[in-house]
């Protein structure tokens, strides 16, 4: 229709009705491609909402399963020590295969802190970081993955030395349950042995809890930068 009005003043030569034409043309097109750019951008903050709201819960629930971790350090502190002392006395080389398990199996283990992120993966893998539109929680999630990256690894390495240390300590409870009486003839540098691998299971224990304590403390200083509409909802506590 324009295309045909448009010729049809170009051969009566209105100038004036020809340049009315174009006019409106280039602007249709125009509003066209500002409606276009409008409606993309409506998308991506409606994206961008959505990855919020999954990002806010993630760290929530990041921040209260690791501040539980962090929360038994206390309880599992004082159990290294009854075990440590325990090991220590002369009188627990008499003492029976009950006692002895009562006072290693709790220091076989301990809470690890962790480190799974789902939402920070899939934004990294899918560039959705160009979705994020505040500056400083773009560059404090990038900061807080790369270092949740790291802490993995120093993890898992200390993984290593847990190993190790467990097998010789379940090793030694085995021996206590079904040969009471190598235990009773325990010399002082075995002692010093086990007491020294249960010294090392504190330790990798403390560092597990440790983390699990900055990583709690971080999910939630990243929750802080979320917009209001994006704040996970956190369960009343308890009277």
């Amino acid at each position: 229709m324009i295309l045909r009005r448009l010729t049809l003043h170009f051969r009566e030569q209105n100038w004036f009705a020809v340049v009315l034409d174009l006019l409106i043309v280039v602007l249709g097109v125009f509003l066209g491609f500002q409606v276009t750019l409008w409606q993309g951008a409506l998308a991506e903050r409606e994206r961008e909402g959505m990855l919020l709201e999954r990002l806010g819960e993630d760290l929530l629930a990041l921040q209260q399963v690791n501040e539980r971790v962090a929360g038994q350090r206390d309880a599992m502190n004082a159990q290294f020590d009854r075990t440590i002392e325990f090991i220590r006395d002369p009188g627990s080389l008499e003492a029976s295969p009950e006692a002895w398990r009562e006072m290693i199996s709790p220091v076989l283990g301990y809470p690890d802190p962790v480190t799974e992120f789902a939402i920070y993966d899939e934004i990294k893998s899918t560039a959705g970081f160009s979705l994020l539109s505040d500056d400083e929680l773009r560059h404090e999630l990038s900061g807080f993955g790369q270092w949740l990256d790291n802490s993995k690894l120093a993890l898992g390495v200390s993984g290593d030395s847990y190993g190790s240390a467990w097998e010789r300590i379940y090793r030694h409870l085995v021996t206590a349950q079904e040969f009471p009486d190598l235990v009773a003839a325990m010399s002082l540098e075995q002692r010093a042995t086990l007491m020294a691998d249960v010294q090392m299971m504190r330790t990798l224990a403390f560092f597990a809890s440790s983390k699990a304590a900055d990583i709690g403390l971080r999910a939630g200083e990243l929750i802080a930068l979320l917009p209001e509409a994006a704040q996970p909802h956190q369960p009343a506590e308890p009277d």
